[in-house]
């Protein structure tokens, strides 16, 4: 996650000077690795609404309450990409991998069932 937004940062903000330094002349909060909660308000405001995606993960850092402002969107917490939970905030997956993730559960839960009958 911090190497996306790395990466967002120097391809695509404007204020970014190289080095981990920003021409606000002061270091970039991005580049530094004892501040992994860094924000920039340039950063949110003007570079990364550019890519939904990343933008729900950044947000989801500091809980959806940051970034929600009534949209029903967040990141899958399997794939990462943002999905539309309707009325079930409680959702974790998008559509795909719910499935997947439905599939997976539920052969364990037969592989434990299987388990537990031979032990019998």
């Amino acid at each position: 996650m911090q190497r996306d937004i790395q990466k967002h940062v120097k391809n695509n903000c404007a204020t970014y000077a190289g080095n981990g330094r920003c021409l606000l002349d002061k270091p970039c909060p991005f580049f530094d690795a004892e501040n992994e909660g860094a924000r920039c308000s340039y950063f949110e405001n003007n570079v990364i609404p550019s890519d939904d995606n990343l933008t729900a993960k950044y947000w989801a850092r500091f809980g959806a309450a940051y970034w929600n402002d009534g949209d029903t969107y967040k990141p899958c917490n399997k794939c990462g990409n943002n999905f539309d939970y309707g009325k079930s905030p409680k959702r974790q997956y998008c559509d795909r991998c719910r499935n997947e993730q439905a599939r997976e559960n539920r052969n364990k839960r037969m592989r434990k069932y299987r388990r537990n009958k031979q032990a019998e």
